[in-house]
């Protein structure tokens, strides 16, 4: 049960949550060619993309932290939602890094971004899908506690 509580992962979630409307300030804020990055459609679409994907992420472990209270949580709820919250960090990551260009990827410069907070994620953010298990392994705890699928000999 501990280890699901770990896994629901709303601290991560809730950070993300910030990383993004950072983002989303940041490319309001921000001029390219005389226009707010805001007004690339691709940037734009890249935002709203994981804008949705953390939503639908965030809705999904509040439905776990719910099931948790009332000790209605299978082994696999958690499972889930770490494997999606991990990916979805990289996600981030990797689109902050490619968004602030060279500075994106260094901390300690004064054109870094955010402080160097970025760099600091870019370069973590593989804790999310190691930790607590693999998502591998949480692949698995899902086909076989989930899906019924038998193990592998």
């Amino acid at each position: 049960m501990l280890a699901g509580f770990e896994r629901s992962n709303l601290g991560a979630i809730m950070c993300m949550q910030r990383q993004i409307e950072d983002l989303v300030k940041f490319c309001n804020e921000t001029k390219a060619l005389d226009k707010p990055l805001a007004s690339n459609p691709v940037i734009r679409h890249r935002l709203a993309q994981v804008a949705c994907e953390l939503e639908a992420t965030r809705r999904l472990a509040y439905r776990i932290a719910d099931a948790q209270n009332k000790k209605e949580m299978t082994p696999f709820d958690a499972s889930a939602v770490k494997i999606i919250s991990g990916e979805l960090q990289a996600r981030v990551a990797h689109f902050a890094t490619e968004l602030f260009g060279p500075y994106g990827q260094v901390r300690l410069s004064r054109w870094a971004k955010f402080d160097g907070i970025y760099e600091t994620w870019y370069h973590h953010q593989f804790r999310l899908n190691v930790a607590m298990g693999t998502n591998e392994i949480q692949r698995n705890i899902i086909a076989w506690n989930g899906l019924n699928l038998p193990r592998m000999k």
